[in-house]
Order: structure tokens, then sequence, then C-alpha cells
């Protein structure tokens, strides 16, 4: 309080000073007048203790309040919970048994080819173990017989680890089976046969991939369809791209001279080339700046209709294809589904790769099999249209009951490889067929044989050499 006076009285002497020296100024102003507020500061209000026990109190009160709130909710919840429990029970395990019964899916005799199963893992702690560990060998080696002898599992019961598996995805002896099966139209038989026949083929030719299909021409029904190289369905992680993808639906080639018949077919079924035709195959056929020859060896001169098929000529068949024109080809085409994915109840289907124009030369190309690219079931079920009367179905991986086949589509009428594909292709077809014929009850006849007498005088005979009299 003393400092503020203080402070006042220097600021009065201050004024007054101002005024004393500049005198005219004050008259001129008159009198000043100099007010200085002083204000006592308040003072702090203390609660009493009774205010303050009130005011805990209260705080104590709220926070009950909330507690018994919060274990209500609790107990609402564990109530709402344990009443779903009770009343939907016997629902759940109902869905429960109805997701459990899963049944095999097994080829068209039966024979299983996958099924569910319970798999177990056997592990040991051999620094755990109480008993004698030579005796514990001798009776894993009498119980698992094809995973080691005494001596090996005596090994691993003795190794200086905490934990050694076993045995891993071991089943057991007896598996419940449950649910219905699901019937493919897969043979095993047959797939183990063509199986082992391209894998000899790959290593024969070193090739990187293989891939095979047996179908019923009739149905539709695959009989077996191989892709290798292949992979354990039950590692398939360790699988890499090569062995994951199918080669028969997934990828798509040039089939090269597989596609003379159908060209052929198309010819014939549209009735623009009659079978006494012949066409020059004496020299390479120039279209545009390319030119179409046949392979070294092939005769150079005018071939019927079969001839072109008996020598895979590429020079006739363009020359066909030519007669048959754009339009007809791709016609055809389509009503084979090569401008489609495959029909097959699989996700691993390719997209064929169509041209986008098609010119002359397109047409005359695409006639032996280049300039298109098809996946080998587009060729299988084509194939079969052409030998089962030219009704083209869809293929499909399920059995079908007798009389139950698709009514599919008209492809072809009634009607009666590029050389390195055909050395490749034609051994392994006669050594596959050779070996599932008899399974499926395809035995030779020759009661039941084609009857190609009127074709025979359209194929070249050389005239053999007159013998010397006397001989």
């Amino acid at each position: 309080m003393m400092a503020k006076l203080n402070e006042a009285a220097r600021a009065k002497a201050a004024v007054a000073k101002h005024a004393g020296r500049y005198p005219q100024q004050r008259a001129r102003r008159g009198p000043q007048t100099l007010t200085v507020i002083v204000a006592r500061p308040a003072q702090a209000q203390h609660r009493s203790a009774g205010q303050r026990h009130a005011l805990v109190a209260t705080s104590h009160m709220r926070l009950m309040m909330l507690m018994m709130l919060f274990a209500a909710a609790v107990v609402l919840i564990i109530g709402r919970l344990a009443m779903l429990g009770i009343l939907s029970g016997g629902e759940a395990a109902a869905r429960t048994a109805a997701l459990a019964a899963r049944g095999d899916i097994v080829d068209r005799n039966g024979a299983p080819l996958a099924r569910t199963i319970d798999a177990w893992t056997i592990a040991v702690h051999p620094n755990k173990i109480i008993g004698d560990k030579m005796e514990i060998a001798a009776r894993l080696a009498a119980l698992m017989p094809d995973r080691g002898d005494q001596a090996w599992f005596y090994h691993q019961l003795t190794r200086n680890i905490s934990f050694v598996y076993l045995q891993r995805r071991a089943s057991p002896a007896l598996v419940e089976q449950a649910g219905k099966p699901v019937a493919l139209a897969i043979d095993a038989r047959v797939q183990a046969a063509m199986e082992s026949e391209l894998g000899r083929a790959m290593g024969t030719f070193s090739a990187r991939g293989a891939g095979g299909i047996v179908m019923d021409v009739h149905t539709g029904e695959v009989l077996a369809m191989v892709s290798l190289p292949t992979f354990n369905p039950n590692r398939v992680g360790m699988a890499g791209s090569e062995e994951l993808r199918n080669l028969t639906t997934q990828s798509v080639f040039e089939l090269g001279s597989t596609f003379k018949p159908i060209t052929v077919a198309t010819a014939i079924d549209t009735g623009t080339i009659t079978m006494n035709r012949k066409f020059d195959a004496t020299h390479p056929l120039k279209v545009g700046g390319f030119t179409i020859h046949d392979e070294r060896g092939d005769p150079q001169r005018w071939l019927s209709m079969p001839e072109t098929l008996i020598y895979s000529s590429n020079i006739a068949t363009a020359r066909i294809a030519d007669e048959v024109g754009p339009q007809k080809m791709q016609t055809m085409f389509r009503k084979l589904g090569f401008d489609t994915r495959p029909d097959i109840e699989l996700r691993e289907k390719g997209r064929p790769l169509w041209p986008r124009y098609w010119a002359r030369t397109t047409t005359m190309t695409t006639a032996y099999g280049h300039g298109i690219a098809v996946t080998p079931l587009h060729l299988a079920s084509a194939y079969a249209a052409l030998v089962n009367g030219g009704i083209w179905r869809p293929a499909t991986l399920m059995k079908i009951a007798p009389g139950q086949a698709p009514a599919g589509r008209r492809g072809t009428k009634e009607t009666g490889g590029w050389k390195t594909a055909a050395w490749n292709a034609a051994p392994v077809v006669g050594r596959t067929i050779a070996r599932v014929g008899s399974m499926l009850g395809v035995v030779p006849d020759a009661q039941r044989d084609i009857d190609v007498a009127d074709m025979m005088p359209l194929i070249w005979q050389e005239t053999p050499p007159k013998q010397a009299n006397g001989n």
C-alpha cells in the first residue's frame, strides 16, 4: 500500500515539474487533476469441514450409481448370450452336423479320388520320455513301418532336442464315411495310364510340359485329364506356377495340323467341295508376302481330299479354306466354341486368341492351325463332334447317367500335325489307346470298321513295276 502511495507522489511531482517548465502551456490548458484509485485485494473464501464432507459424499454416490449401471449392463448381456445359447443350441448342432457330413469324390467306377479324413500329427518330447526308449522305438516301428525301422525311431527318441515330429498327417486306420459320394466322370485307371504315357513322352522329347484328354464323344464326359508337370494336392503351397497351371483347359496353343480335319469337314459340310476334287500341291503357295509350303519329302503333285489328310498337306488345306471363304470358316469355328472359353466345371479356363481381322492369309493359315490359338479341351470337344454324328456337347467332369446326355447343338453334318506335333503325339495316343481300350470295352473289331471302299479310288497308288518274263 505504501509503495503505491509513493508511486503516486512521484507522478504528482513529475507533473508539477512539467508545469513549471512550460508555464504558458499550463496557462492555456488550465488546471489538471491526477486521480489515483487503490483497491484492496479480496480475501479467499474458505469452505468449512461440513461442506467438504458433503461434496465428497455426493461424488461417492455418483460413482456408485455408474458402477451399478455398468454391472446391470454386464448382467443383461450375459443373460442374453445364455438365452441365445439355450434356444439355438439344437439348431446350431444340426448345422454343425450338416457341415461335418462331407462325402467322397469318386471316379465313374466308385473308386475314391478325394476323401476328407481326420489328420493326426505324432510328436514326442525326447527329454521327457519315461521308460525304456528302445522298447518304445520297437513299438513305434511296428505301428508306423512306412516311416522307419526301430533304429530310426530310437535315434529320434534319443536326440538332444526338446521336440521332434515322428509322423505328419497320420491318418486313422478306419475312417467313417459320411454324406453321399460325388461321382466324377474320371476313370482312375485311364487317368493313371495317360499320366504314365505322357510322363514317358516328356522324358523322351525333353518337353517342359504335356497334356491330354480322354473324352466320351457321345456324352462329353471327361474320362481322363492330365496336365504335366503336376503337384501334390496336399502341399499346394509348395507348387510353382508351372505345376499349378492346367495345360488342357487354361493354356492356349496354335494346334497346327490338328485343324486340318476340321477344315475338310467344313468344306464338305458347306457343300463347297466334293470328295473327288483335287488340289495343286506341286509347288509352294504364295499369297501376298507369305509362302505356304509342305514338309520336305511330301509328294509334289495334285492331291485329293483324302490324300490331303494322309500327307497333312498345308498347301492343299490352304487352297480348300480359300474356296470355303472366311465367313464359313468363322461360322464353323464359332459353332465349335473356338471364340469363347472352354465349357467345363473348372475355374482355370483360358481365353482363345481369335484373329482381329480375317484377311485371305488368315483364312488359309487358320485352316492348318496357325494364327488362332485354343485350348486342348476345345480341340477334344470339336473332334467329338466330328465323329459322333455332328453334335457338339460341352465337356463335363461329372458322371452322366445313361440316357441323360445333354442335347448339345449341331456342329457339322453326319460326314464320314504339322508333322512335328504328329511325331510326338501319335505314339503317345497309340500306346494310351492300347492300354485303356480294354478297360473301356473298346476292342478292335473288323466287322465294325469304317468302310472306306469308296475312298480308295481317290488315293493315288504307285503302279508296281512289271516283272521280267521267266521270273
